[in-house]
């Protein structure tokens, strides 16, 4: 069963960044239980909970993100 793509802004932060919640988070954008992500300029995207958005966040390169993509979306 494939879900309807949806997102939302949570958050610009002080590096321009804009963070968006996955959309297999739930309708609530104050949602607790949230995966975000931030693609900079640079082409790295970086990957945060939600519970705790000032900790510590994964760093993915253009290539590797797609690739954690592909096997996100296979499960």
């Amino acid at each position: 069963m494939k879900r309807a793509s949806r997102a939302c802004v949570v958050q610009v932060d002080g590096d321009g960044g804009t963070w968006i919640k996955s959309s297999a988070s739930g309708p609530k954008t104050n949602s607790q239980s949230c995966v975000e992500f931030s693609t900079r300029a640079n082409g790295v995207v970086l990957v945060r909970t939600s519970r705790d958005r000032e900790g510590g966040r994964l760093r993915f390169g253009g290539p590797s993100w797609a690739l954690f993509l592909a096997d996100v979306k296979s499960l």
